[in-house]
């Protein structure tokens, strides 16, 4: 019997290993860049659209999102954060290259990017949130 609960714990061990542990770094970074990104496009709503004058508050967002997804594929075991983190990047990045090519996002453009960004974070926060803190 003790042998088979040491078995267990060994196993169950393995297994929480498999995923990171709750990060505060990663929780903060995914808090505080959805909250700028949907600011920026919150204003881009409320000013009926965006332009190239934009463009420079839009890189900065990539950048510190590429920063986040560098700083979560560092980690071990943590694949789920830094797929997420991929879109998210991605996502922010599609702003930036279609006001580039267009010169201009509309209100509505904005509108719809904020609901897809806002959906793609709260999935990253809450797959953070629902890690084991260690």
């Amino acid at each position: 019997m003790r042998m088979l609960s040491l078995l267990a714990s060994l196993l169950l061990a393995s297994c929480l290993s498999w995923v990171s542990g709750f990060d505060e770094v990663s929780y903060r970074n995914l808090t505080d860049l959805k909250a700028e990104t949907l600011i920026r496009l919150e204003r881009c709503v409320e000013h009926k659209g965006a332009t190239v004058a934009d463009l420079p508050s839009y890189d900065a967002l990539y950048i510190q999102t590429a920063k986040a997804r560098e700083y979560e594929l560092g980690k071990k075991a943590n694949s789920d954060t830094a797929a997420q983190l991929a879109i998210l990047t991605g996502e922010v990045k599609q702003i930036g290259d279609r006001l580039r090519a267009k010169s201009s996002l509309s209100e509505t453009y904005c509108e719809l990017k904020a609901k897809s960004v806002r959906k793609a974070f709260d999935i990253a926060i809450s797959t953070e949130a629902g890690k084991q803190r260690r």
